[in-house]
């Protein structure tokens, strides 16, 4: 099955309960770390890690 990913976005998220403004803050807290989330056409999310290149200097 070829699932196409979007990229997730945190600031979307209702920060009006308890639950949702923690989940916001992990998940601000994981991009933060040099991760990227994205969702799949069900919802579900997936961390994929950013790439560091190298300075050329």
């Amino acid at each position: 099955m070829n699932e196409t990913l979007k990229l997730f976005n945190a600031e979307s998220l209702k920060k009006e309960s308890v639950v949702s403004l923690t989940l916001y803050r992990v998940l601000k807290g994981i991009v933060n770390q040099g991760f990227d989330l994205y969702t799949d056409s069900q919802g579900r999310i997936t961390l994929i890690r950013r790439i560091q290149k190298p300075n050329q200097n």
